[in-house]
């Protein structure tokens, strides 16, 4: 039996991840974790066109894809949730065809 998530959790991360994320915004911690992964990303993006091999240039670009989807995900939470939000209205109105 397939019990493997139907989403990749990175580029479709749960409401109550996000909920979370909406309650740490204000958090001056919080936000110094979220500039310390910034940095990071930024760093890995320098690294780019330095790879000393292939091997070294894809995990270096997956490590780029991980940190932007994460980023993507705590810069902003609450328009994610409210467009949830409003596309599951939307698809919970009775139509007329």
């Amino acid at each position: 039996m397939d019990n493997a998530p139907k989403t990749n959790p990175l580029i479709n991360p749960p409401d109550n991840v996000l909920k979370a994320a909406v309650h740490l915004d204000m958090d001056v911690s919080f936000n110094e974790i979220r500039k310390w992964l910034e940095s990071c990303l930024s760093h890995a993006h320098n690294r780019l066109p330095f790879g000393k091999d292939e091997v070294e240039n894809r995990w270096t670009q997956g490590q780029v894809q991980a940190l932007s989807l994460i980023l993507n995900t705590l810069m902003r939470p609450r328009v994610e949730l409210m467009a949830r939000a409003k596309e599951a209205a939307e698809n919970a109105l009775p139509r007329n065809f």
